[in-house]
């Protein structure tokens, strides 16, 4: 794939053999300038995420969750043949944001589901009932980009793999697509994403279902003009997800606005990429109109690559 066209979007790191391994190290990720390892807990204890807080000096506000990082970043970027999941923190990510540390290689999981009909799933990503698309998000947050769904921030696992759970987590939220219904995930390819909307690390989670693209396409639009409706008629925005999740399993139907499908073969996707609208600055005048973003390049010709290298 001509990864150097969109360089300033996505920078390739590896594309995986098929029989890479993944393993959990127990340890928590060490850093500088880290709180005391004794705060990560374990296995059987949670992190005291108010401690880790206030050893940054940041305000806590409650809650805060276990992200997976690559250890052996280096190694990978080598061709090693093992990815090496350890966890740290929301909190510690939240110092990185504010400059308090230097930066972790902590991952973001997308997921590229190959569906019965061999299409992938490729969302408009959309925001919360309420909030304005601006210039500002659409930077910041890729809103109205096209990116591969689904996708969100990779959770840590003592005891199973933190790819599998995350993909099966995030297909239900955004998709409605049942954990019964995904079948042999693995990771296929990683990636750093440069501009548009989040930036970093992200590793492509490859699966398959018995879905048919329009089966999952379908599903996602009912809920989700439900969910307009019902945020319209003044249900309180949170409410109207708990109900949507209890009718159609995609309570976070909203991280899209629309679904679309794209074959999955690497000349389908490389056409895709190549022809979606983008301003080299986004401002007033264009930001509805720009639909690029790095997690969406970088993950699409991550599949590309892994389809050719596996033909």
């Amino acid at each position: 794939m001509d990864w150097k066209r969109h360089k300033d979007y996505a920078e390739k790191i590896a594309v995986f053999d098929k029989n890479i391994s993944v393993r959990i190290d127990s340890k928590p990720f060490e850093f500088s300038g880290m709180a005391p390892v004794e705060f990560y807990g374990d296995a059987q204890t949670e992190p005291n995420y108010a401690a880790i807080a206030q050893h940054y000096s940041l305000e806590y506000k409650g809650g805060g969750e276990r992200i997976s990082v690559l250890r052996n970043l280096e190694e990978v970027i080598q061709g090693a043949s093992e990815l090496v999941l350890a966890g740290a923190t929301s909190i510690d990510v939240a110092a990185e944001k504010k400059g308090k540390i230097t930066s972790i290689p902590h991952l973001a999981l997308i997921g590229a589901i190959n569906t019965e009909d061999h299409h992938l799933i490729v969302g408009l990503r959309g925001r919360r009932y309420g909030k304005e698309l601006t210039p500002e998000r659409v930077k910041d947050m890729a809103d109205n980009c096209y990116a591969l769904a689904p996708g969100g921030g990779l959770t840590f696992r003592f005891n199973e793999s933190p790819l599998t759970y995350t993909l099966e987590h995030e297909a239900m939220e955004e998709l409605g697509v049942k954990k019964g219904d995904i079948k042999n995930p693995g990771p296929i390819a990683l990636f750093r994403a440069l501009k548009i909307g989040p930036t970093g690390y992200k590793i492509v989670e490859f699966a398959e279902t018995n879905l048919s693209s329009d089966e999952i396409i379908y599903r996602h639009k009912e809920a989700y003009e439900k969910y307009l409706s019902l945020c319209k008629s003044g249900i309180p925005e949170k409410d109207a997800c708990k109900k949507i999740a209890e009718e159609f399993g995609c309570g976070d139907c909203w991280e899209h606005s629309e679904l679309i499908s794209l074959r999955a073969d690497s000349v389908s996707i490389e056409n895709f990429v190549n022809n979606i609208r983008s301003f080299e600055n986004i401002d007033e005048t264009n930001y509805m109109h720009h639909q690029k973003c790095g997690i969406g390049v970088g993950a699409l010709l991550s599949v590309a690559d892994y389809l050719d290298y596996n033909e």
